[in-house]
């Protein structure tokens, strides 16, 4: 896969996990539980718009490919379920940038890509402080 493809990978990820904590914010009873997934929802969809930047800048185009992770997470049978899948999305992320070699990037791509793990690591402590 081409660095190019990886970002769209990523991109395309980071679209389904927007529609899905889209819907599971709307459905979740617990307020503190909303604004959380409201928030990592929130960083997702800048995360999309570096990941749209960045394979443009690099002269690639985007495609309007979606992950499908809606009907996989809504699919789950409790909130739990669907927390540790969501989590599980975010280590695959974090794996896809760690395999990236750096060689490869500008100091302004190594930067943003360290940003973007760091916040798929972030995310992942959140849904950790869901499951309790």
């Amino acid at each position: 896969m081409t660095l190019i493809e990886v970002m769209q990978k990523l991109l395309e990820k980071e679209r389904g996990k927007v529609i899905c904590l889209e819907q599971l914010a709307f459905f979740a009873s617990d307020k503190n539980v909303n604004k959380l997934l409201a928030s990592i929802r929130h960083a997702a969809a800048v995360s999309c718009e570096g990941l749209h930047s960045w394979i443009m800048q690099r002269g690639g185009t985007t495609t309007n490919e979606v992950a499908d992770l809606l009907d996989k997470v809504m699919d789950l049978p409790s909130w739990q379920a669907q927390f540790e899948c969501l989590m599980q999305e975010e280590q695959e992320m974090v794996r896809m940038i760690e395999g990236l070699a750096d060689e490869n990037l500008s100091p302004d791509e190594i930067v943003f890509l360290r940003n973007q793990k760091s916040l798929h690591l972030e995310n992942i402590q959140k849904y950790r402080a869901l499951l309790g």
